[in-house]
């Protein structure tokens, strides 16, 4: 539990006195405010941001907008004391729970992830302690202090602020991860060779920190339990699957010249252990469907690859270099393509140029060292980017904008924002500047 009080010249927050201890003699009416959540910390929020506003939504003394961290099931519930305004006029609490990376340059949550709620102080005479709580069922639906409304969780939508009420014990609010639809949910039955099972949870999909500018809004999703192959399809695989008769196009052959767009096609020449590339995504498809398998969601790949509720940048965590952790940026360089076109080389930036022995050329197999989830799933940072089930669609899209604040499985098919209904890779790959 984390206890709060302040103290403010203007005796609105806290109490009264020229120093910090409080005036001897009998307790003055005030209220004891205790703040509880649902929510899995610090997964979905590690910050609390407390206002007490006054009747216009403003703060309503220079102390009365106060950050504290939250980020650990110890720290609740908060709770603070508050004096009654000198003017007497009602006072309102607002609460935000939301992520430090969610964190804007004015230093308050930006963006609508977060759980906000909004209550008004009841009238008091005595010491009154009275609950407000922060409900996941109400992630992304802000309060809206000018109309006085509030999440309500019954609906998830917004509804009068409510007239806060008195509470006997802190065991009478919400415990953190202790939200039903948030609970993980545990594979069954067996998984087939060649794949691991992730388990379901939820999670938000997309990101204020990206570098591919199409992850905003973030969605919060829910996914049920799914097996994922381990590593990329290779050419032995789908060369069987030719054999079988269970598909019946194959992969673009390969260039004999390494600088056309096809020069690095896997699928011909001795290299079965190598994965398969220069398919599209019916081929894709068809080879998932052979193998009674299919593509991933977007939203199952990003939850995989960011080791599901942790949601890690990468999958081996938060480093920025790429170069030292996948198969990236390993184009021909201008050197190997004897080419005087300085833009030939771009892409070889994590091959090792002008060092003794480069590295790879093209897409690897086999080991992915540091680009490995903590189920064990390989190269979904790097070497070849995936093929996933959706149509390219930036998260504006009505499909991504169901009606209720949690997303259920989703995969979005059909694009109303993207120029075509082409397909969606996720992932970096081996011919890919570092990100």
């Amino acid at each position: 539990m984390r206890a709060w009080v302040a103290y403010a010249a203007t005796a609105v927050l806290g109490l009264t006195g020229s120093g910090c201890e409080p005036d001897e003699g009998p307790a003055r009416a005030q209220w004891v405010v205790v703040i509880g959540t649902d929510a899995t910390v610090p997964q979905f929020g590690d910050r609390l941001l407390i206002e007490i506003l006054d009747r216009t939504g403003e703060p309503a003394c220079d102390a009365c907008r106060r950050q504290l961290t939250a980020g650990s099931a110890a720290d609740w519930p908060v709770s603070f004391g508050v004096l009654p305004s000198e003017s007497g006029d009602p006072l309102w609490i607002r609460a935000t729970l939301y992520r430090t990376d969610h964190l804007g340059t004015d230093g308050l949550p930006r963006g609508d992830s977060h759980i906000e709620a909004l209550g008004q102080l009841p009238q008091t005479d005595s010491v009154l302690r009275v609950g407000l709580e922060l409900h996941m069922d109400c992630f992304g639906v802000p309060a809206d202090t000018a109309a006085a409304t509030s999440c309500d969780p019954a609906t998830g939508l917004p509804a009068p602020a409510v007239v806060l009420t008195e509470i006997g014990s802190d065991d009478d609010l919400l415990k953190p991860d202790s939200w039903p639809a948030g609970q993980p949910v545990d594979c069954s039955g067996a998984v087939p060779d060649g794949m691991v099972c992730v388990p379901g949870g939820v999670f938000l999909l997309g990101g204020l920190r990206s570098f591919s500018g199409n992850t905003e809004p973030e969605h919060l999703v829910k996914l049920s339990p799914y097996a994922l192959d381990t590593d990329e399809l290779t050419v032995a695989t789908l060369r069987q699957l030719v054999l079988d008769g269970a598909i019946n196009s194959l992969p673009t052959s390969q260039h004999p010249d390494p600088k056309e767009v096809n020069g690095a096609c896997t699928y011909d020449g001795d290299n079965d252990a190598l994965p398969v590339n220069c398919i599209n995504r019916d081929l894709a498809r068809a080879a998932c469907v052979a193998q009674g398998k299919r593509l991933p969601t977007e939203a199952e790949w990003e939850f995989a690859a960011g080791n599901r509720t942790r949601e890690t940048s990468y999958p081996w965590g938060e480093d920025d270099d790429t170069c030292a952790h996948a198969v990236v940026g390993r184009g021909r360089s201008i050197l190997e393509l004897n080419s005087t076109d300085a833009t030939d080389g771009e892409f070889d930036a994590c091959r090792g140029a002008g060092s003794e022995e480069l590295l790879p050329w093209g897409p690897v197999a086999g080991d992915a060292g540091d680009d490995l989830t903590d189920q064990g799933l390989r190269h979904l940072a790097g070497n070849l980017s995936e093929w996933v089930a959706d149509a390219v669609a930036t998260y504006q899209d009505p499909c991504w904008n169901l009606a209720g604040n949690l997303l259920i499985d989703p995969v979005c098919t059909v694009s109303t924002t993207a120029s075509s209904n082409v397909a969606t890779t996720r992932g970096g790959r081996w011919l890919m500047l570092p990100f």
